[in-house]
């Protein structure tokens, strides 16, 4: 890459150190900016697309335009000049030291040519103040004339402004009277309809307060209602409350009569039980007793299977054996149906808790 172009603007740059580390991109300034602080000096390159490089110095906008002899063949540069008076300011070079020009050649020493940028930048801030003070009173005039302007403008713009409102006030007075004639008939009209309405309201008034008389007494009436049905609802949550107690005594009278029966249904299928066995110990030992053939008559038991290995029976006892198996097993049924009836009827009794509802009947065992 060839030196910079005189007329490129907006480039930004990539700078590669002696190191091969790359920065940027950057614009212009920023370098110029490194140049100054020394960041920017020999062995750096710099690029704007990191294919074609090209030695910073190269770089005019860099101004790296010295190169400092510290003597005993201690070289530095080229640098910017700001970055060679940082050196001094830190004591790494004199400022008696020689510096070079890198393109003219020309010859120096640090101290004169800081001393001459010194004055140089003096002069340029006394161009600059006075430029900026020249260029403060342009702006001031400018500003003046544009108040100026700003001014007539808004004058104009008045003037415009009041002749448009003097032809709109004269419209508006134009329809105002016309307006104000309208207003004044419908004044009239309204003024009709609300003395009719006034007739109306004081007569609608006389008889809303002939309806509140009514509706006081109606009031008072039905208070009295409402205090005697309240008394009446009162004396029949009593009478109520008495039957509820009544039947709970009685629900439970009924249940201990029950539970009684209970118990002696149970003795009794006890009973049963035993005389059968009897029966049975008396049919094996082929020698009925006479004490057991009574007892198996009054017996509630089901009837019960003959026996392939068992002893004979007289012939004269089977008649009375089966008459009493028949027996048993009707007596039996009978007390397993009155069982299920009153646990039925207990049952009823503990789920039903409302006693003016009445029980449920027996529909089936």
């Amino acid at each position: 890459m060839n030196a910079e172009p005189e007329t490129r603007t907006g480039v930004a740059w990539h700078l590669r150190t002696p190191e091969g580390t790359v920065y940027g991109p950057a614009p212009t300034a920023t370098l110029r900016t490194w140049a100054e602080q020394g960041r920017i000096g020999p062995g750096c390159h710099v690029s704007a697309d990191r294919s074609e490089w090209m030695p910073a110095e190269s770089l005019k906008a860099l101004d790296l335009s010295w190169r400092v002899d510290a003597g005993s063949e201690q070289f530095y540069g080229p640098l910017n000049l700001a970055a060679i008076q940082d050196l001094v300011r830190e004591g790494t070079i004199p400022d008696s030291a020689q510096l070079v020009h890198v393109h003219t050649g020309a010859k120096t020493t640090v101290r004169e040519q800081l001393d001459r940028k010194t004055r140089q930048d003096a002069e340029q801030q006394d161009r600059l103040a006075a430029l900026q003070r020249e260029n403060a009173e342009k702006a001031a005039r400018i500003q003046q004339i544009e108040e100026a302007l700003r001014a007539h403008e808004k004058t104009e713009r008045e003037k415009e402004q009041l002749a448009d409102r003097l032809a709109h006030a004269e419209e508006r007075n134009v329809r105002r009277g016309a307006e104000t004639a309208e207003l004044r008939r419908r004044l009239d009209g309204i003024t009709a309809r609300l003395e009719e309405s006034n007739a109306k309201l004081h007569e609608e008034r006389r008889q809303r307060e002939l309806g509140e008389l009514e509706l006081v007494k109606k009031e008072r009436s039905l208070d009295d209602t409402l205090a005697r049905l309240q008394e009446k609802e009162r004396q029949i949550e009593e009478l109520a409350k008495r039957h509820e107690q009544e039947a709970i005594r009685w629900r439970h009278k009924v249940r201990a009569l029950l539970e009684e029966r209970i118990r002696e249904l149970e003795e009794e299928s006890r009973a049963v039980a035993k005389r059968l066995r009897l029966a049975k110990q008396a049919l094996v030992g082929g020698e009925p007793a006479e004490h057991t053939v009574e007892e198996l008559e009054e017996a509630d038991v089901e009837r019960i299977p003959a026996r392939s290995t068992a002893s004979p029976v007289a012939p004269a006892a089977a008649p009375d054996l089966e008459r009493l198996e028949a027996q048993a097993q009707r007596e039996l049924e009978a007390w397993v149906a009155a069982r299920r009836g009153a646990d039925r009827k207990v049952r009823d009794m503990d789920s039903n808790e409302n006693p003016r509802i009445p029980p449920r009947g027996p529909f089936g065992v």
